[in-house]
């Protein structure tokens, strides 16, 4: 369901295609039945997180932080 409507099986497979690439845009991999891992000791996630980060910045405006970076308390500064 979708907004309180059911999805037919080609509008869940879009939906569930468009899912996998944005996960696959922060470094997470295809696993199984629809499930993504991330190996968060790899360098690749962390670049990946910074090219998003940039994109952003670049659509948002100059000093725009990105939500999920102020929710995880990256970039504070002092103690």
């Amino acid at each position: 369901m979708a907004e309180g409507r059911d999805l037919t099986e080609a509008q869940h497979g879009e939906a569930a295609a468009k899912l996998a690439d944005t996960w696959a845009r922060i470094g997470f991999e295809p696993f199984a039945d629809g499930v993504h891992i991330l190996d968060c000791h790899l360098q690749r996630p962390h670049d990946l997180l910074m090219e998003r980060q940039r994109e952003f910045r670049s659509c948002a405006g100059p000093g725009a932080t990105p939500p999920f970076v102020r929710m995880a308390g990256f970039g504070r500064r002092g103690g």
